[in-house]
């Protein structure tokens, strides 16, 4: 009888061990084995810039993933536009940063893209900027 009931305690206390606890929705997210990339923001106003100086901004991001995040490629909306992006791979938890390069010939507002492609889970993400070029 002893014997009996000390082995349904091990038995239940093994089970109660091997139990995996319930994670929350973000947690899952952030650990499916993929690169995931996350902006500060997606669009830069720069502003009123002069005419033929070039200007540049920074767009912050972080790898939220679990994977290594590898920028595929940066394609930019017109020749004014240039995009700068890191060569390197960005671990898990590492910050980085997407340059953007302008230099307006024509005077008035402008509004510019560039896709960047990624090995993340969201694959070609379209960054924006804006701003009014002035004599």
């Amino acid at each position: 009888m002893k014997n009996t009931l000390l082995m349904i305690a091990t038995i239940l206390t093994l089970a109660a061990f091997a139990q995996e606890p319930v994670r929350n929705q973000t947690q899952l997210t952030n650990t499916d084995g993929k690169a995931h990339i996350k902006f500060e923001t997606q669009t830069i106003d720069f502003g009123k810039i002069k005419k033929d100086v070039p200007a540049e901004k920074n767009f912050p991001f972080t790898n939220t993933g679990t994977a290594p995040l590898i920028i595929t490629g940066a394609h930019q909306s017109c020749g004014c536009t240039t995009p700068h992006t890191p060569k390197e791979a960005i671990l898990p938890g590492a910050k980085n940063v997407i340059g953007a390069g302008f230099n307006a010939h024509n005077m008035g507002p402008f509004t510019k893209t560039i896709t960047v492609s990624t090995n993340a889970e969201e694959n070609n993400i379209v960054l924006t900027i804006k701003g009014e070029v002035i004599e």
